[in-house]
């Protein structure tokens, strides 16, 4: 692949697509793959999921296709691990898959409703759960951890003690340094 063909980076990044059987999520994985990315396609539908995956495998493409059902915590930690051996770590996840029950909101069952949203709410939730979003956040910030309540807490008793009256009117920044170092993560072409 010549340095032009991945003037997106993408080149032999591990990415996630769920939904990727069809509509949306397939057209972001197939686009994913032209751009030289390796791509784990995840669908409940593992027979679209693999005619997908043969597709972009007859392109030339990396691809691992995986039955997943993201609304399912045990099926989504199994799908994660299965990335994990055979890729490594997940770089990007495109949260895709979701449901739409249409119709009239009356005649809209119960048990339809909790599937939209355990598709939609909860399966996003757990996906990016398994990638280690929260390991990734630690990684940005000079602290290497995401704060927790009492790191605000610890500013809250400081500020409203006696030992903090000389401060006044001023921003305080409980954000383990990551706005000093902000700038830093954005990509500048050339630097």
């Amino acid at each position: 692949m010549s340095k032009n063909a991945d003037w997106l980076g993408l080149g032999g990044r591990i990415c996630v697509v769920t939904g990727a059987g069809s509509g949306i999520g397939r057209a972001v994985a197939t686009a994913l793959v032209a751009a030289g990315a390796v791509a784990a396609l995840l669908d409940r539908n593992r027979a679209a999921c693999e005619e997908a995956a043969s597709e972009l495998r007859a392109q030339g493409g990396r691809v691992l296709a995986i039955d997943c059902d993201t609304s399912d915590a045990a099926s989504v930690g199994a799908a994660a691990e299965q990335v994990r051996r055979t890729y490594g770590a997940c770089d990007v996840l495109v949260n895709n898959a979701g449901l739409l029950r249409a119709g009239a909101l009356e005649s809209l069952s119960l048990a339809e409703w909790n599937q939209v949203l355990s598709v939609n709410l909860t399966g996003y939730l757990l996906c990016a759960q398994a990638p280690g979003v929260a390991e990734r956040r630690a990684q940005v910030v000079p602290s290497r951890r995401v704060g927790t309540p009492q790191d605000i807490a610890d500013v809250v008793l400081y500020l409203a003690s006696d030992r903090a009256a000389y401060v006044n009117g001023a921003d305080v920044a409980v954000d383990g340094g990551f706005a000093a170092v902000l700038m830093d993560t954005v990509p500048r072409p050339g630097f």
